[in-house]
């Protein structure tokens, strides 16, 4: 492969030495080569691929390069280089598109259904246009049917679809419902439902198709078919009668007799049919009779009546009474007897307000009379009459306890028959004595006072002040003795500081109260000034006031509590806090230079010369430094002209000093180029090598007049940098145009683009112009061949020079 190799070496005297064998003309690889194409976008026409080598070092042949594609595939290309290596490259084609899009429909629902069916339609490429629905590539179906889809691709190949709905269902079934029986009884029944159509699902009932009424009522069956319709049927059963009608007894009387009493029975209501053996009985005396029946659905029943309103005897009378035992409260005696329906004069109770007697007369519904006597001596409703003492009854911080006593013995106080009291307040005793009467009295008490006086401090002022400031101390209740500051209730603050009075009240409580003072403020605020640079320099400096309080207000300024200096100097803030205590700050600046450098231009001379003038810059105001004419303080005129010399000082302040030259006479100056180095024809000189350096060039050649260099750009190109094609090259009144041996890209030296684009000159692909196909002339004889391939072949493996 490619590369070097070192020999080294020694004679018969023990001298060593070395040589270096280079190869770089082995290739043993095809050349990569790759497509390029007339089109990648998507399109309706053909599509044409073309071979494209690039750096390509060596000759390469191939039967064809380019294929034109006229619809979508691969074409395989096959080459051979100089070297003999073969290669192929694969162009493929996916973007040719002559046929409308290929459509896709998918569908969110493609079962039977009650719901709407959404088509969508997708397709084989991008950017294909929908031109009907709106633009929309959705349609939905709300009931079955069919809709065509209009669409047209980027490259205008249009085509339709069809898109057909047939499984939407939204009629829900109809249902039938049967009995097992349809007269009454009094058996269970079973109702059966059935449906219009096939595979419908009962949702409730487990599912089951039938439901058993046990009792009279109504069953839903809900239900839903294949496709999602929901509905409901609702089962009826009034004809179950699973127990005997309700029989109703009436008597011929129901008042208290001493005669017979007949029962009947009947019905009312009823439903249906009942049948009875026998509907009568007469009672001669209080007893009781069943009758029996059945209804037509198979229930048996019975009805008992029962007289207890036959009276052939007196009463016999009972009295009772409310209590019994020793009592503060009413007794109510009460009467009853031994049947129903007799009539007390005044009523069968008496209340007994107080100890006595009572006699009840009374009478039976058959005219019997007769009388009981009722008697209470347990009644007593006289209330004890208490007393409270006190232990304490002056003013005072302690307790006081109160004491109750009674007029009479053996009562009884809830929570004990004495209270102390911890502050102010009622306390009241209950009691009972033995028969139950319940008294109250309440305690009073309002001379303990245990509280400390509450103290009130009110100040002469509350907002930031220059002045003195006073407090007042004042109380919720009266007569307070303060044991401090003399006794007195005010006290002034001259400067912040904290102050507690003490004080002691009539019931002997002490207490404190602190005053503190935090806004008195005396003194002007303190400045600090910060500067937006410190450092010498030639742009504004601004400078920031700010303080150690809040709310000072800038007097002058504007009011701004900045200040931007455009030139060395100073300038005094003035300001005030919020209480009017005034100050003043004084920011200076002098590190402010905004001067530009100066300089003076001497020159060699300046009287007319056909000689070169040399000008120099000197006396500058201040240290500078020269940022063009590589930092030089001389500049020579070959000719006529200006230069313009750029200083800056370290600040960075830029300044120009210009020096014109007008007095050089160069009408009789010979601008001719010759050379024994290069060939000059034709405006041309050529057989100039590559990386040759313009310095080198120019002492290559023979003029009288000042050689000026400039690039295609036009821009004058240094004497460190190489010559390259193209280059203009002027002399005085002339102009050549510069040609480097086989540099046919401009760039001054030889690489395989430059046999590249000889390759394609020589093929008649890309043929070369003016100054590059002169550079393509490498062996000199004004023409191109085969010989100027190898030539340039040998230079760029470097055995040619």
């Amino acid at each position: 492969e490619k590369g070097e190799f070192t020999f080294e070496f020694v004679d018969e005297a023990g001298n060593t030495g070395t040589a270096l064998a280079k190869v770089t003309w082995i290739y043993k690889e095809a050349p990569k080569a790759r497509i390029k194409y007339s089109t990648t976008e998507p399109t309706r026409e053909n599509v044409t691929a073309t071979v494209v080598f690039d750096n390509l070092e060596i000759f390469v042949i191939m039967g064809e390069d380019s294929y034109t594609f006229t619809e979508n595939g691969e074409h395989i290309f096959e080459y051979e280089d100089e070297a003999g290596n073969q290669g192929t490259v694969v162009a493929r084609v996916d973007w040719i598109y002559k046929e409308a899009p290929k459509a896709t429909i998918e569908y969110n629902i493609d079962t039977l259904t009650n719901q709407d069916v959404v088509a969508t339609i997708t397709f084989d490429r991008e950017n294909v246009t929908i031109t009907n629905n709106e633009g929309n590539n959705t349609y939905t179906f709300e009931e079955n049917g069919e809709f065509i889809f209009e669409y047209v691709d980027s490259l205008g190949n249009a085509g339709t679809t069809t898109v057909t709905v047939d499984w939407i269902d939204k009629t829900a079934p109809v249902a039938t419902i049967g009995y097992s029986e349809v007269d009454p009884t009094n058996q269970d029944v079973t109702a059966t439902i059935s449906f219009d159509k096939e595979n419908v699902r009962i949702t409730n009932n487990e599912g089951n198709n039938t439901y058993t009424f046990t009792e009279k009522g109504e069953f839903t069956f809900e239900f839903v078919d294949e496709a999602g319709n929901t509905g409901t049927a609702v089962a009826k059963v009034t004809w179950i009668y699973k127990e005997a009608p309700k029989a109703t007894i009436k008597y011929s009387t129901t008042e208290p007799t001493n005669g017979d009493v007949t029962a009947e029975i009947y019905f009312k209501d009823v439903e249906i049919f009942v049948i009875i053996v026998n509907d009568k009985y007469t009672f001669t005396e209080n007893g009781e009779h069943t009758f029996y029946y059945e209804d037509e659905a198979g229930n048996q029943g019975s009805a008992t009546a029962k007289v207890d309103w036959i009276y052939k005897g007196e009463p016999k009378a009972t009295i009772e009474y409310s209590e019994t035992n020793l009592t503060n409260q009413d007794v109510t005696a009460t009467i009853t007897f031994d049947r129903e329906n007799v009539i007390v004069t005044g009523g069968n109770t008496h209340t007994f307000t107080e100890n006595g007697e009572y006699t009840f007369e009374f009478e039976d519904a058959a005219g019997n009379t007769g009388t009981a006597l009722a008697e209470v001596d347990w009644i007593d409703k006289v209330v004890p009459v208490a007393t409270i003492e006190y232990d304490i009854t002056e003013l005072t911080n302690q307790d006081v306890r109160a004491t109750i006593t009674f007029d009479k013995e053996n009562v009884t106080v809830t929570g004990g028959d004495t209270y102390t009291f911890t502050e102010n307040g009622e306390y009241t005793f209950e009691y009972t004595d033995a028969a139950g009467n319940t008294g109250r009295e309440t305690a009073s008490v309002d001379w303990i006072d245990k509280v400390v006086a509450n103290a009130t401090i009110e100040y002469s002022t509350t907002t930031a002040t220059r002045n003195d400031v006073t407090v007042i101390v004042t109380f919720d209740k009266e007569n307070v003795t303060i044991l401090n500051n003399d006794g007195s209730n005010t006290y002034t603050f001259t400067e912040n500081a904290a102050f507690t009075f003490e004080y002691i009240d009539e019931a002997g409580n002490r207490g404190t109260a602190d005053a503190m003072v935090t806004w008195i403020d005396k003194e002007a605020p303190i400045a600090t000034l910060e500067y937006s640079t410190i450092e010498a320099t030639n742009e504004d400096v601004t400078v920031t006031i700010t303080f150690d309080e809040e709310n000072v207000i800038i007097l002058n300024n504007e009011g701004s509590n900045t200040y931007t200096f455009e030139e060395n100097g100073e300038f005094t803030f003035e300001f005030e806090d919020q209480v009017g205590n005034v100050g003043t700050a004084v920011a200076e600046v002098d590190w402010i230079d905004k001067e530009l450098p100066t300089a003076r231009i001497e020159y060699s001379t300046t009287e007319e010369t056909k000689d070169p003038v040399t000008v120099r810059l000197v006396d500058p105001s201040k240290d500078i430094t020269i940022i063009n004419n590589n930092g030089s303080d001389t500049y020579t005129f070959n000719r006529n002209g200006t230069f313009t010399f750029i200083i800056e000082d370290e600040l960075g302040n830029r300044n120009e000093i210009t020096a014109t030259v007008s007095w050089i006479d160069t009408t009789e100056i010979d601008s001719e180029v010759t050379s024994d180095e290069y060939k000059i024809e034709n405006g041309y000189i050529k057989n100039i090598k590559q990386n040759t350096k313009v310095e080198d060039f120019k002492k290559n050649i023979n003029v009288m007049a000042e050689v000026i260099i400039k690039d295609k750009n036009g821009k004058i190109v240094q004497d460190d940098e190489i010559m390259a094609t193209g280059m203009k090259v002027f002399a005085g009144i002339n102009i050549y145009t510069g040609v480097v041996t086989g540099d046919m890209d401009g760039n001054g030296k030889i690489t395989i683009t430059d046999l590249a684009k000889l390759c394609l000159h020589y093929i008649d692909k890309e043929l070369l112009k003016d100054e590059y196909k002169e550079a393509a002339d490498v062996d000199g004889n004004n023409k191109i061949s085969i010989n100027d391939l190898a030539k340039l072949q040998l230079i760029l493996i470097g055995k040619n020079k």
